[in-house]
C-alpha cells in the first residue's frame, strides 16, 4: 500500500444557456464538500480535473502572502462569473491549478468560435504541487496528426491533458498504521438540500413540536436547565431528519477534533480590559443602552433566522439552518435564545466547536504552527451572535460610539475606504511638494474570554 492513495474528482459543468441543469454555486458548494470531506479522511493524494467552463484571467487561485506558490502563466485573456465561483473554491479548499505552472502552457478548447482555458483543468492541493513534474495539453489537431487520422469528419474541440506525478515509497507489508485514538467520532451531516415538504409539518411532527415546546418551556421555567432545553430541541430535529431525510452513505463518515476553550488565558490581560471597559466606557458615555437591554423579540429571532447563510457547514450539534427556516423551529429558537439572554447562559454544545485543520504548503506536519485551522461553530449559536451583533453594531451608529476613521466590521465601509484616503493624501502632498512620513504598525490580537455574561447595555449604564 503506497502512503498517499489517489482520490480522484472528475467534475463538469455545463456553460451559461445549456439545456442541462446549471447551478454554478451549488456544483462549486457541492465540490468543496466532498474536497473537505477526503481531506480529512488521511494523507490523500487529490486531483480534481474536469470542465469547469469558467475563466478567470490571472486572478491568483491563493491567498498572497500566506500561501508560498509559483506564479501561474496565463494565456487566455477572458473572464466570466463562474471564474470567481471557481476562485473562490480553490482559496476555501487551499487548491491550486496546475494548468500554467507545470510544464508547457496551451489552449485546452480550441474551436472555430476561437480559444481558451476556460473549459478544462487539473487542480491539486498545495502540498501536492511539487510532486507533480510535468505537465502536458496535447491538442486533437496533434493526436490526429500523430496517429494519421486524414479521413475524421469532426474533431473534438477539446485538448487532452497530462500529468506525470511521481509517486511517494511504499509502505512495507507489514507497517502497521497507527490512527489517533482521541478523536471523537461526529454524526454525519445530514443532506439539507433534500429536506421535503413535510418536513416539520405532518401530523405526526406537530404532536411532536407541541411536546417539545412544553418541554423547553418547562425545562426552562422549572428548572432553569437550558442545556436540556436544547437537547430537546436538538433530539426533535435529529428525529425528524432520520425518519425523512436520512443521513449520507457510511463512506461519508468524517473524524474531527473537536475542541473548547478552557481557562487558558492571561489573567492579568483580561483584568487590565475589564478596567479599560469600566473606566472608559462606563465614565465617558451617557447614552441611553436600553435599546441594548430591550428584550428579544420574536421578530429578531425570525429575522437572523432567514438572514442565516444556508448550505454552510454545521457546528457539532449538525443542525442545518435549512431546518430552523419553519415557524416551530423559530418558536422554539426564540424562547431558548430568550432565556440566554436574560439569564446570561447559553447551552453547552454552542461553547464547542469543530477544528478542520489544512496542511499549509511545504510545511512541516508534525508542526502545529503548519496548518490552516478552519472553525465550524453551531448554527443557532451563531443566529443567537447575530441578533447580539446586529442590536450592538445599530446602536453604536446611532449613538455616534465609532471614530469616522474606523472602517473594519461596518455596514457599506472596509478596507477600500482607507486606501482611498491614503492615495488621496499622498497624491495630494505630491502635487504640493510637501514631505510626508507613513508608519507601517502590525498588531496581533491576543484573543480573550468574554470577560462577564452581563447584558450588552450594562457597562454603558
Amino acid at each position: 500500500m503506497s502512503i498517499k492513495t489517489f482520490c480522484i474528482c472528475v467534475c463538469y459543468l455545463p456553460p451559461k444557456g445549456s439545456t442541462r441543469t446549471n447551478d454554478p454555486e451549488q456544483f462549486y458548494s457541492d465540490l468543496t464538500r466532498q474536497v473537505y470531506m477526503y481531506q480529512n479522511l488521511g494523507k490523500l493524494y487529490i486531483l480534481v480535473v474536469g470542465d469547469f467552463n469558467s475563466r478567470c484571467l490571472d486572478t491568483s487561485d491563493f491567498i498572497e502572502g500566506i500561501d508560498e506558490l509559483p506564479n501561474r502563466e496565463t494565456i487566455d485573456q477572458g473572464s466570466n462569473a463562474n471564474g470567481d465561483l471557481l476562485i473562490e473554491f480553490l482559496v476555501d479548499c487551499n487548491i491550486c491549478m496546475i494548468n500554467g505552472r507545470k510544464g508547457k502552457q496551451n489552449f485546452t478548447c480550441i474551436s472555430k468560435r476561437g480559444k481558451s482555458v476556460a473549459d478544462d483543468y487539473i487542480f491539486t492541493t498545495h502540498e501536492n504541487l511539487n510532486s507533480c513534474i510535468d505537465f502536458n495539453v496535447k491538442t486533437m489537431s496533434d493526436i490526429t496528426d500523430f496517429l494519421d487520422l486524414q479521413e475524421c469528419i469532426q474533431i473534438p474541440d477539446h485538448s487532452v491533458l497530462q500529468v506525470l506525478i511521481k509517486r511517494e515509497v511504499s509502505v512495507p507489508h507489514n507497517t502497521v498504521l497507527k490512527f489517533p485514538t482521541n478523536l471523537k467520532r461526529i454524526p454525519n451531516k445530514p443532506k439539507s438540500y433534500q429536506i421535503p415538504n413535510d418536513f416539520l409539518n405532518d401530523d405526526n411532527a406537530r404532536e411532536k413540536i407541541e411536546q417539545t415546546i412544553n418541554e423547553i418551556e418547562n425545562e426552562l421555567a422549572d428548572r432553569r436547565d437550558v442545556d436540556e432545553a436544547y437537547s430537546n430541541l436538538f433530539q426533535l430535529i435529529n428525529s425528524e431528519v432520520i425518519s425523512k431525510i436520512g443521513h449520507k452513505s457510511a463512506h461519508d463518515d468524517q473524524h474531527k477534533i473537536t475542541s473548547r476553550n478552557d481557562e487558558e488565558y492571561d489573567e492579568g490581560f483580561l483584568t487590565f480590559i475589564q478596567q479599560q471597559v469600566d473606566h472608559n466606557l462606563v465614565n465617558n458615555i451617557e447614552n441611553n443602552s436600553d435599546t441594548l437591554n430591550s428584550d428579544i423579540s420574536y421578530e429578531d429571532v425570525e429575522k437572523s433566522v432567514y438572514r442565516a447563510k444556508l448550505n454552510t457547514s454545521t457546528g457539532l450539534d449538525q443542525i442545518c439552518a435549512e431546518f430552523l427556516c419553519n415557524n416551530s423551529c423559530v418558536d422554539m429558537i426564540f424562547k431558548i435564545v430568550k432565556f440566554a439572554f436574560d439569564n446570561g447562559v447559553v447551552p453547552e454544545t454552542w461553547n464547542q466547536i469543530l477544528i478542520n485543520p489544512i496542511l499549509k504548503p511545504d510545511k512541516d506536519n508534525c508542526d502545529p504552527l503548519g496548518y490552516r485551522v478552519i472553525t465550524l461553530m453551531s448554527i443557532p449559536c451563531k443566529i443567537y451572535a447575530d441578533i447580539l451583533n446586529v442590536r450592538l453594531s445599530s446602536w453604536l451608529e446611532d449613538n455616534k460610539i465609532l471614530d469616522d476613521e474606523q472602517n473594519g466590521f461596518r455596514k457599506d465601509r472596509g478596507c477600500m475606504i482607507h486606501l482611498f484616503a491614503l492615495t488621496t493624501l499622498i497624491t495630494i502632498r505630491k502635487i504640493e511638494r510637501i514631505t510626508y512620513m507613513i508608519i507601517y504598525i502590525y498588531i496581533i490580537w491576543k484573543t480573550a474570554k468574554i470577560i462577564s455574561t452581563r447584558k450588552l447595555g450594562d457597562c454603558a449604564r
